[in-house]
């Protein structure tokens, strides 16, 4: 008789802590200078040991003077992907990325990434997470088919465990290369907002990163002519590192969001409709390191539309490996009333603003 033993499952398990401690000055036009403090803390528990399976666990929260995360967002990561011949299964709250672009992002169906980012102070200026099935079957090299289900609508209140049919979001995505430009496009279908959501993006390399995205926002039920014009977004950028003779390094980004129906004129704004789909909104980026200890960055958003705009400017310095030092300095522009951007709106907190404050990452 022979007695086999249980296989026991086994992995090694990597902790990350990510904690960012800010005090900031505050003051615009009408009020005199005001004092807060933030802090904004992450962490993480992944285990790498399978290669075959993953598995992580993300808790995410931001405190001002009281916690400001939903509680449904302090969950920030909480997945298993396991691979197996043929194909790769996620299942589990966390993030994929359709489309290309850093902050501005047509094809970006699932998170949607087309309006302006409140903090430039952040590494990552897109990192929202959703509860998902996720499948992928890899075709070739560098060509891939995508399958995702959503289970909860954002607009979801949770007074009940069940989830109705006709509340889910769910589609799909081919990505390939051809003659050197990755070429992808797909589909999400929202049950919950009753909206079809194909893009298409496109993604090359001509001396910078260029990359160009649109996609169509259109209604499933009797969609009229203005609802399909309303619905169409473009994005694009373009993306370089520098490496320079004096072993420093300088980062160019710049990307563009469009309307090309929406807000072309300021005076238009107020009767619109929809108040966020501005014709135009950019964002610049440039960092420039002059050694593995210093770093300065220059981050701004602007809507040339309305002549309003957030600019930023980041010093950091890493004293040890992991920890930095950072200060920032930042101004909103534009008329009170403007939708994103205005200097003296209280709602800002502020037009002007300087912070200091550290920034670990273990």
């Amino acid at each position: 008789m022979q007695i086999l033993a249980p296989t026991q499952a086994w992995s090694e398990l990597e902790t990350s802590v990510k904690l960012t401690l800010l005090g900031s000055i505050l003051s615009d036009s009408s009020e005199d200078p005001a004092f807060s403090f933030m802090g904004q803390g992450e962490l993480g528990f992944a285990a790498t040991g399978n290669p075959d399976v993953k598995a992580e666990i993300s808790l995410s929260a931001v405190y001002t003077d009281a916690l400001i995360t939903p509680p449904e967002d302090l969950l920030k990561k909480a997945y298993i992907r396991t691979h197996f011949d043929i194909l790769r299964v996620t299942a589990g709250k966390t993030r994929v990325a359709w489309g290309d672009g850093f902050v501005f992002n047509a094809g970006d169906v699932v998170f949607g990434s087309m309006i302006p980012v409140a903090d430039l102070s952040a590494s990552l200026l897109r990192d929202a997470t959703d509860w998902m099935a996720d499948l992928y079957l890899p075709l070739a090299d560098f060509s891939f088919i995508e399958a995702i289900i959503l289970p909860y609508s954002p607009e979801r209140t949770p007074s009940s465990p069940l989830i109705e049919a006709d509340t889910l979001r769910g589609g799909g995505r081919i990505v390939t290369k051809l003659a050197g430009i990755k070429i992808e496009t797909g589909y999400l279908f929202k049950g919950d907002a009753i909206i079809h959501n194909p893009y298409v993006s496109f993604q090359g390399n001509i001396f910078f990163d260029a990359y160009i995205s649109a996609s169509m926002s259109i209604p499933a039920v009797d969609p009229a002519e203005q609802d399909i014009r309303n619905g169409l977004a473009v994005s694009g950028g373009i993306y370089r590192i520098f490496s320079l003779d004096d072993s420093s390094s300088l980062l160019v980004r710049l990307e563009a969001a469009s309307w090309p129906f929406g807000i072309w004129n300021e005076n238009d704004a107020a009767g619109f409709g929809n108040e966020d789909r501005f014709g135009i909104l950019l964002y610049p980026e440039i960092t420039w390191s002059p050694s593995d200890i210093l770093a300065l960055q220059l981050r701004a958003m602007i809507n040339p539309v309305d002549s309003s705009g957030m600019i930023s400017f980041m010093t950091s310095f890493s004293i040890y490996q992991g920890f930095d030092v950072m200060g920032y300095t930042w101004v909103m522009y534009g008329d009170a009333n403007d939708t994103y951007f205005g200097f003296d709106r209280p709602v800002t907190g502020g037009g002007l603003g300087i912070s200091a404050g550290f920034r670990y990452i273990y």
